[in-house]
């Protein structure tokens, strides 16, 4: 699976340590995925992100 996490980040223009702060999300966590070095994250994780970003899980989720 792959995800659209660092065009979304970088649209919204923060990052990865904000996104860390206001998601719980560790920073190396959110590199691993935006580097697709990761095929799935948990579902906790994937929400925690979509709220700290104001989006979708949707949205987060490459289709």
């Amino acid at each position: 699976m792959e995800f659209n996490l660092k065009a979304v980040r970088e649209e919204i223009g923060i990052s990865q340590s904000e996104l860390a702060k206001k998601s719980g999300v560790g920073r190396v966590t959110i590199n691993r995925i935006e580097n697709g070095e990761v095929d799935t994250i948990t579902s906790r994780t994937l929400v925690r992100l979509a709220k700290a970003l104001n989006v979708s899980t949707d949205t987060l989720i490459q289709q």
